[in-house]
């Protein structure tokens, strides 16, 4: 198995190697930190020669440094003796230049706004990354004018759900206006504003049946598509892994996944897998007990090396703890939550931020779960799967679905044209004293009925061409008496021209060919 920090940030040898521009060099600059101390030699940044391995531990760590260092700057360090003075030069010129561009980087966060179509959360967490921006570049801006400044940054469409949040901000005797107390109160806006579209919108008669050109599932064009943009982002990231080996560890199989498709992003839509897998991870390394256990005290000089040593692994395994989580993260998101001291403070701070559902995001749900309907091309199995998800995602937001609820909502869901079929299905259930609505003996009798109407369809489609005309040519089993060659007769002979006359040439061919089968 490699290092750890292979498996965190493979980014820094690929994506996310810090450019000759500096765009990237505080993101870089945190996670080069893990990265070395994976390799146990962050002492090398300030180096002491008495070690008697010190020239074989500064090329190593002078080579960690130079993979992620893009080509116009490698050349220009590669020369550096030590990786000391790498590190010296390269906070010498990127930090003075963020401190030079410091108004460049207020007035952008000053004149930022949020775009039409973007996501309220994916707005809360650039302005948040921002502020770390010029926190970094020695600009600390206020909670309270964070929060100010959030709220400025909004369409103009959110003018009236601006004002109403307002006024209830100053009504909240027990609320202080902050950065937090705002987001929250506008990730509520935004659900609200979701319900609202989703109660207003209005079903196409000529709905799109085809398949887009970005998912590949039916029912939208490309341009609806609402995984736009993420077949992108999954071939550049998917180029980051190579399939594990059969000697990978847990984290090396489960790891790349989050990196990816599970990655937390803005929205957090995924967040319960995430921290499931997470769970694994953090479990395969053996550093999950400093989410349970408390951080210890700092050892005084009365204490004894065990307690010492105790309180040197528990600092060391939530370092490892925290970039196993933040590795897991959007850039944006990454910089909002990286000043957490401890694993702990971190996860839990993403849990009141990602699984705490509003009542209007909870309705949402519960109406398109109520509201979704089998499409006739949707195969049987595949309609089942997407219900059951949709309870688990009601489960997860809060709202306990009961299985009779379940079994009921499953069978109106069927289409209109299942017709005496969903009658016989209705009152085979009814009569069926001992299951009945039992969500188990509901799913296996329409899978089963949908399963057989497939079959069914299946075998319409040979007895018909296109034109709804049945099939009664039968397959003609001789050979043909131009070309010689079995399963066609000769009017049908692939090998005729376009003018019903035999192509000579071939014809000579076959006839050549017949003659000698023939001896």
């Amino acid at each position: 198995m490699g290092n750890l920090s292979d498996v965190v940030y493979p980014e820094l040898k690929a994506t996310q190697k810090l450019s000759s521009t500096g765009d990237n060099f505080l993101i870089w600059k945190l996670k080069l930190a893990f990265v070395l101390t994976d390799h146990q030699l962050p002492h090398l940044l300030s180096p002491t020669r008495e070690d008697p391995k010190w020239h074989d531990k500064n090329d190593a760590a002078k080579f960690l440094i130079l993979r992620t260092l893009d080509d116009d700057l490698l050349l220009e360090f590669s020369d550096y003796p030590t990786p000391s003075s790498i590190m010296e030069a390269l906070l010498h010129r990127f930090d003075n230049r963020l401190k030079a561009f410091r108004i460049l980087l207020l007035r952008r966060y000053r004149d930022h706004r949020m775009a039409a179509d973007a996501h309220i959360y994916q707005h809360v967490f650039r302005m948040r990354a921002m502020a770390k921006e010029l926190e970094y570049a020695g600009i600390k801006i206020p909670d309270e004018m964070q929060a100010v400044a959030l709220l400025n940054s909004l369409p103009d469409d959110w003018d009236d759900d601006v004002e109403r949040l307002a006024i209830g901000l100053d009504g909240a005797s027990t609320e202080k206006l902050s950065f937090d107390c705002v987001s929250r109160r506008l990730r509520m806006v935004s659900d609200v504003r979701s319900l609202k579209k989703l109660n207003n919108a209005k079903k196409l008669k000529n709905k799109f049946r085809g398949s887009c050109y970005n998912c590949g599932k039916r029912g939208h064009h490309q341009s609806d598509c609402p995984e736009q943009g993420s077949s992108k982002q999954k071939s550049s990231s998917s180029e980051l892994f190579t399939f594990p080996g059969a000697s990978a560890t847990l984290s090396e199989i489960i790891y790349p996944q989050l990196k990816t498709y599970l990655k937390i992003n803005c929205k957090g839509s995924r967040f319960s897998t995430w921290k499931r897998d997470l769970f694994d991870v953090l479990e395969d390394n053996q550093v999950e007990y400093v989410l349970k256990d408390l951080k210890p005290s700092e050892p005084t000089d009365a204490a004894s090396e065990v307690d010492a040593q105790l309180y040197d692994k528990w600092h060391a395994d939530d370092f490892t703890c925290r970039h196993l989580i933040l590795g897991a993260m959007d850039d944006d998101v990454f910089l909002s939550f990286h000043d957490y001291p401890t694993a702990k403070a971190l996860l839990d701070s993403l849990e009141a931020f990602f699984n705490s559902p509003s009542t209007a995001q909870k309705l949402v749900l519960l109406k398109k779960y109520m509201n979704n309907h089998m499409s006739d091309d949707t195969l049987i199995m595949d309609h089942i799967l997407k219900m059951d998800l949709m309870a688990h995602k009601l489960e997860i937001a809060g709202v306990n679905v009961p299985n009779e609820m379940q079994s009921l909502v499953l069978v109106d869901s069927l289409p209109v044209s299942w017709g005496d079929t969903l009658t016989l299905l209705n009152i085979n259930m009814t009569l069926d004293m001992e299951n009945g609505l039992s969500l188990d003996n509901v799913r296996k009798r329409v899978r089963d009925t949908g399963q057989m109407k497939e079959l069914m369809a299946q075998a319409d489609d040979s007895l018909f061409d296109g034109n709804g005309n049945r099939n009664t040519k039968r397959v003609f089993r001789g050979k043909c008496f131009s070309c010689g060659r079995p399963g066609h007769y000769q009017s049908d002979c692939p090998d005729q021209d376009i003018t019903g006359q035999w192509i000579p040439a071939h014809f000579a061919m076959c006839l050549k060919q017949l003659l000698i089968w023939s001896y």
